[in-house]
């Protein structure tokens, strides 16, 4: 009985925090269009976002994900929050293939350390922070190649 009070409140907490970061990182998003026509939108979820409390980088590229494909309804989004030393992909009508994306960045960029994967639109990716520009800009080129739907 008292679980089923505590759950309301808590939703309620929940929606706020990322309502307020919401509103904190939305307007640092960057968008621009790739060559195959889909719209990248990247976030420094460390710069522009409330670090150290819910929701967490990956949450927060989630819903500005949400966010995003409702602006852009009719176009293939992918949006991308990154870190110092990692990068949280969510996409909707983009091809993408996050493993094997990984996998050639592996081979592309010796000493990064680039590590991670998830499914084929939604997935996570790991390397070391010296090679950030680097593994960052070779994943948006490889997005920019691939067929959207």
């Amino acid at each position: 009985e008292r679980h089923n009070q505590l759950v309301p409140l808590l939703v309620k907490q929940a929606n706020e925090a990322i309502n307020m970061q919401m509103d904190v990182c939305m307007q640092a998003v960057k968008a621009q269009k790739l060559p195959n026509g889909a719209i990248l939108n990247v976030l420094d979820v460390e710069k522009f976002a409330l670090k150290f409390t819910f929701p967490p980088p990956g949450k927060t590229s989630g819903e500005v994900h949400d966010r995003l494909c409702k602006k852009y309804a009719d176009k293939p989004v992918v949006t991308l929050g990154f870190g110092p030393d990692f990068a949280v992909l969510r996409s909707r009508g983009v091809l993408m293939n996050i493993p094997r994306m990984v996998q050639e960045l592996r081979k592309e960029i010796p000493g990064a350390g680039v590590n991670g994967g998830g499914h084929l639109v939604v997935g996570s990716i790991k390397f070391v922070e010296g090679m950030r520009q680097e593994v960052l800009a070779k994943l948006a080129e490889k997005i920019g190649c691939v067929d959207v739907e």
